[in-house]
């Protein structure tokens, strides 16, 4: 602050609570603090960044900060793209009036449509990260097309689940 700079001065004020929470605390911790705080730009522009704040302690027992700024506009515009093309993504594949669902090597599923969840009578939300054969109660059929699974994986190519008998 003796050069006339204050780190007051570039932070969010809705974020002021938390730089006057770590200036105040005076705890001896060794290991820095991350915290994902906002910074202003000359213009009036957020920045959205990393802080990685560490305390030293001298010899005289006074305390000094020293601040580490990372900018992670970059990834929060990445997040936001991504949260979008997903929100796209599951907006298509609940128009199809098919059954579609995206499954793993193991039979996790990881993406479905609404048709999908329909016909096992759930939602969209408990059917993903679920086991197929969890929502599809006869076991043989499900081991049968994890094997198909598979066989699609390994192969790269499309298969016809005309073969594959649902009850």
């Amino acid at each position: 602050n003796e050069n006339g700079f204050n780190i007051k001065n570039i932070i969010c004020p809705e974020d002021l609570p938390i730089i006057e929470n770590i200036l105040n605390n005076k705890n001896k911790s060794k290991s820095p603090d991350i915290i994902e705080i906002d910074l202003i730009n000359k213009k009036g522009g957020i920045y959205y960044s990393e802080m990685v704040h560490k305390q030293e302690w001298n010899s005289d027992k006074e305390i000094s900060h020293l601040f580490l700024f990372i900018d992670n506009n970059s990834k929060k515009k990445f997040e936001t793209k991504y949260l979008q093309n997903q929100k796209r993504l599951r907006m298509i594949l609940d128009l199809v009036p098919q059954m579609i669902s995206l499954r793993d090597s193991q039979g996790k599923i990881l993406m479905a449509n609404k048709s999908f969840a329909n016909f096992y009578k759930t939602t969209t939300k408990e059917v993903v990260y679920s086991h197929i054969s969890d929502i599809h109660r006869n076991i043989d059929e499900s081991n049968r097309m994890i094997l198909q699974d598979l066989e699609v994986i390994s192969n790269r190519k499309e298969k016809s689940w005309k073969d594959l008998e649902i009850t």
